[in-house]
């Protein structure tokens, strides 16, 4: 708004100044010059303005991409884990299944007798946790 009234002074000065035949240098540069400040003014506080923004967009794009870093980073840790488990089962599993017509040595065990510690303990735990668990599932 305060340029417009500079323009609109300005104007009204120049009309004046035609009207009457003798120019007078000083009021048009003084007048010229309080124009010029004010656009200089709105320039500055449009560019201040855009500023703020800029930034506040910037950090809601950072705050974004970190929480998708943060995902991703977690996603592909837990794939390589299971790509780790697969990956070492894979041969067990192959292995198991390469004769059909024939059970394995844990199935005899439970035929024999399905109620033994042995027969109760899973064929793949090794630690003695699972001992004692199949130990307190037979009594």
């Amino acid at each position: 708004q305060e340029v417009n009234k500079q323009q609109s002074i300005l104007k009204a000065h120049k009309k004046k100044e035609k009207k009457k035949s003798s120019r007078s240098n000083i009021a048009d540069t003084q007048l010229l010059q309080a124009y010029n400040e004010s656009l200089q003014r709105l320039h500055s506080i449009r560019r201040e303005g855009l500023r703020k923004g800029l930034l506040e967009e910037r950090k809601l794009y950072c705050f974004t991409m970190d929480h998708i870093c943060n995902v991703l980073h977690a996603n592909t840790t837990y794939h390589a884990k299971s790509h780790e488990v697969i990956t070492k089962g894979i041969p067990d599993w192959l292995a198991a299944a390469s004769e059909p017509n024939e059970l394995p040595e844990e199935s005899a065990i439970l035929l024999e007798d399905p109620l033994s510690p042995k027969a109760l303990k899973s064929p793949t735990s090794t630690s003695a946790g699972d001992d004692a668990d199949a130990g307190n599932l037979s009594s």
